[in-house]
């Protein structure tokens, strides 16, 4: 496995991209609104990138900690 693409947003329809290797802290995000988040890792094999199934959409709340 050579890493991980993340997709993320604040609307189930209108989803960003984005690749991580290890973790990745999503940003700009609003206080108490719902994010939606879906992950799939994906390989190199003989130079090209061969991606894995995305798992469920998981809805979230945004939590602000102090």
């Amino acid at each position: 496995m050579t890493g991980y693409e993340i997709q993320y947003s604040s609307d189930k329809k209108n989803i960003k991209k984005g690749k991580i290797q290890k973790s990745k802290t999503l940003k700009n995000l609003k206080a108490k609104k719902f994010v939606y988040v879906r992950i799939r890792p994906y390989y190199k094999e003989k130079g090209a990138i061969n991606p894995g199934k995305w798992t469920k959409v998981i809805k979230s709340k945004k939590k602000i900690s102090k």
